[in-house]
């Protein structure tokens, strides 16, 4: 897959970083944190030995400055260093580093949850010389899947099932759905009742709920509303 081709990395301040192993899952990785609304050129993905040397350990490669700030990595924060360390081992294996810009809390665990929904490893974010390990949260993981939502649609309630990445309206087996995770809380799906297709894009983290009614002889209908565990 395509690389970021940077310089230097001295230290990925508010980032969160992770290695994953398959070249497939780190592609479907950035194309999750873009759809989640992450700026692609706030994505870097890290990779063979061109990108190794962005992660010079030692500064060694980049001058004496670079030398001077690895220094300090090392002898002021040295669990930090302990981690960049590990991602230069895991370039060094030929596994993807992808490390995205994120500097408020909330995106910070997005990101954190897209890294881990494809399989990735040592997820945690760098501060301003302070490192946080971000591990995987099961019980939201648990909660996306296997579990029943009333979905409000102005007077509307719609009882959606979510399970093994597939959904179905309870009550109605005869519409067939489609539904797409586009982010580890976030769900897009559609379906048909009659002529009208309905479109929901619910995140069952917040709670909220966005529903477009497509009718062939009328405008679109947009609703805002709420999603709820049945």
């Amino acid at each position: 897959m395509e690389t970021t081709d940077g310089g230097f990395i001295a230290y990925p301040t508010n980032r969160v970083a992770g290695t994953i192993t398959d070249t497939d899952e780190a592609k479907r990785a950035v194309e999750d944190l873009v759809a989640a609304g992450f700026d692609r050129e706030d994505i870097d993905v890290l990779h063979g030995k061109q990108d190794l040397r962005r992660l010079d350990p030692a500064g060694a490669e980049h001058g004496l400055f670079a030398k001077l700030q690895r220094s300090l990595v090392r002898g002021a924060v040295g669990l930090e260093f302990k981690h960049l360390t590990h991602h230069v081992e895991d370039l060094e294996a030929g596994r993807f580093v992808v490390m995205v810009l994120a500097r408020e809390r909330g995106s910070r665990d997005v990101a954190a949850e897209i890294l881990h929904t494809h399989g990735a490893e040592f997820v945690g974010f760098y501060g301003r010389w302070a490192y946080e390990s971000l591990p995987h949260d099961d019980r939201l993981a648990r909660d996306s899947v296997g579990t029943t939502y009333n979905i409000s649609a102005g007077p509307d309630v719609i009882r959606l099932r979510l399970q093994g990445g597939r959904a179905s309206v309870v009550g109605a087996t005869s519409h067939q759905v489609v539904a797409t995770q586009v982010r580890p809380h976030g769900w897009l799906v559609s379906w048909r009742r009659n002529d009208t297709a309905i479109v929901h894009a619910i995140d069952i983290k917040t709670g909220v709920a966005y529903t477009s009614l497509i009718s062939p002889n009328s405008e679109p209908t947009h609703i805002r509303g709420t999603v709820t565990l049945d």
